[in-house]
């Protein structure tokens, strides 16, 4: 029914292994720290959006080096061509390669817009969950 023991033992060590892979391999890490935010920052490694409207940037302050789309918009953002995006945001569109960090006030808006990415094909993308209190917080130590 089963085959020759040979079979199953053969079956077995594939599905141990194949079991063993999935489990001993972590999925890369989508919500960052703060220093882990400072040295992708510093190493110029990623694209760093802020997904907060323009008024809460104005009122309360960014992150140097972000760009501001703002959650709304983020999906057709990323949809658009890069001579349309320049003109719009003014600077250069992410590719699907580049590493994208979101950020916001406190980290929601942020897992949302990563949420809203994934499916457009963006692979390396992850998001800043203590968000602009936590950078504050932290820039004042």
């Amino acid at each position: 029914m089963y085959g020759s023991p040979l079979n199953l033992r053969c079956r077995y060590r594939i599905a141990t292994e194949l079991l063993f892979c999935r489990f001993s391999t972590a999925p890369p890490s989508t919500d960052v720290s703060y220093e882990q935010l400072k040295q992708l920052l510093a190493g110029q490694k990623s694209v760093l959006i802020d997904v907060r409207e323009p008024w809460e940037l104005r009122e309360y302050g960014f992150i140097p080096g972000s760009i501001n789309i703002p959650l709304g918009q983020v999906n057709s953002a990323l949809q658009l061509g890069p001579e349309e995006f320049r003109e719009k945001y003014g600077c250069e569109m992410p590719q699907q390669t580049d590493n994208i960090v979101f950020t916001c006030l406190a980290g929601v808006r942020a897992k949302e817009a990563f949420d809203a990415t994934i499916p457009l094909g963006y692979k390396d993308v992850q998001y800043y969950g203590g968000g602009w209190q936590d950078w504050v917080k932290n820039e004042e130590k």
